[in-house]
């Protein structure tokens, strides 16, 4: 039987790993992609010296126990140490970011089997074409530099290094090496559902793209691959920017000024600390070029500052006090200048918001709905527990936690978003929904930190 995947894939991951020695933990959801991985690192490093690592997010039921058997089957019959996490992912965070917060406990579980283990590094099943759909993705965006660099093939996590050996293997190529290696797997029904922007563009527009550019995946690849260079240069020439120029997170302002553009906004976004869209960097490039002084209000309640021939961002705002405020609600919409809109009954937020949570509630509870900003001590039941709402919101963001309203009836809270409603009455139909959104740039910001 010809075996042309299995030689392509195997070369493609073996002159990733070359220098890879000792342990190694390997991410495995048990879908196409993470089998092969785990079946050509098997073949390339040998069983012993692998641990794989399965999260149960709990968020499909008996599918997910079923991907978990599968997984634990598929390394016992291997002689492949196996390690399973089961871990509530609704419990941590309601409906509010549950993608961002999987990922997030994903990492952490690998990053603990790694510590465990001693291994150096964790190994990903990312393939060339999820580096299409996410340049794509990142494109459609707006994004610059660091979006073009796509998928990285590799990063830190804690004091292990993240790599993607499956980097420069398209999803043809996994699928073929499936087929000639008779391997089984087990398929995320959720994959198929084309709400969820990244499915719509693997379903919709990769496979147009492809009909004119039948090598897309690697001339994406080598832009990545070049835009990574790129990136990685500037961000070598703005840390030694802010070394020479940079003191107590001050900048001299006249050397940011004269320096190129690509220097001054990587620069820009180094000293804010995170991820800027692009209007936000110019608002701030505005500051630094203009005569006078001056400071914007940036994402995250911070303000870049230009003053005294200096220019900063201040996060003094960051641990502001939380906005007070109380008002009723009727069927409607409302806009807060805080930061976040509502609708209840019809309608949907203006462009700008991003869709946070929703619930429903009986229409009688309309007749002493309101809502006013969290107190200390504010708690309220679901499921079969009383629950303080500050110990619920350790992991939101800050802005979330300083400007997120508490929904109330009458005196009573009802729902802090991002987390279930509490129960009504048994016979009461709850024919009203309620829709909670905060702004894109926050919600875009918090997902990239």
């Amino acid at each position: 039987m010809d075996k042309r995947y299995t030689i392509s894939v195997l070369k493609k991951a073996g002159e990733r790993i070359k220098d890879i020695k000792g342990e190694i933990i390997i991410g495995f959801s048990g879908g196409a992609d993470s089998t092969t991985l785990l079946s050509a690192m098997i073949k390339l490093l040998g069983a012993e010296k692998i641990t794989a690592v399965h999260i149960n997010h709990m968020l499909r039921g008996e599918d997910a126990d079923r991907d978990e058997k599968f997984c634990a089957d598929f390394c016992r019959d291997r002689g492949v140490k196996f390690i399973c996490r089961k871990i509530d992912v609704r419990a941590i965070c309601g409906e509010s970011a549950v993608e961002e917060t999987a990922r997030n406990v994903r990492y952490s579980a690998f990053e603990e089997a790694a510590n465990k283990t001693g291994a150096k590094y964790i190994a990903l099943a990312h393939t060339q074409s999820d580096n299409l759909e996410t340049v794509l993705f990142n494109l459609f965006r707006g994004s610059g530099l660091s979006g073009m660099r796509g998928i990285p093939y590799s990063r830190k996590c804690g004091e292990a290094t993240v790599i993607r050996p499956l980097i420069d293997c398209t999803r043809d190529e996994i699928m073929g090496y499936v087929g000639e290696n008779n391997l089984e797997y087990v398929t995320d029904s959720t994959n198929a559902d084309t709400h969820y922007t990244r499915n719509f563009i693997r379903a919709n527009i990769v496979p147009r793209i492809k009909e004119i550019f039948p090598n897309a995946e690697k001339s994406v690849g080598n832009m990545s691959d070049s835009a990574a260079l790129d990136l990685d240069f500037i961000n070598q020439c703005a840390e030694t920017f802010i070394k020479e120029n940079v003191s107590d997170g001050k900048a001299d302002r006249e050397k940011l000024a004269d320096a190129h553009t690509a220097l001054r906004r990587r620069v820009i976004c180094l000293l804010y600390g995170g991820t800027l869209e692009l209007s936000h960097i110019k608002t701030a490039e505005a500051l630094i070029l203009r005569a006078g002084d001056g400071r914007e209000i940036m994402p995250g309640g911070v303000y870049a500052t230009a003053q005294n021939g200096k220019f900063y961002f201040s996060t003094e705002q960051k641990n502001a006090p939380r906005p007070e405020f109380s008002f009723k609600l009727n069927e409607g919409a409302y806009e807060s200048p805080d930061g976040f809109y509502i609708c209840v009954g019809d309608g949907k937020a203006p462009d700008g918001y991003t869709l946070v949570a929703e619930t429903d509630i009986p229409r009688q509870t309309l007749e002493t709905l309101n809502i006013r900003s969290r107190r200390a001590g504010d708690k309220y039941f679901f499921w079969k527990m009383t629950r303080t709402i500050k110990k619920m919101i350790g992991n939101l963001p800050d802005i979330a936690k300083r400007i997120r309203p508490v929904f109330c009836a009458g005196e009573d809270v009802i729902w802090y978003p991002g987390f279930p409603a509490a129960p009504f009455g048994k016979y009461m139909e709850r024919e009203i929904k309620i829709k909670y959104y905060e702004k894109t740039t926050e919600v875009n910001r918090n997902a990239n930190e």
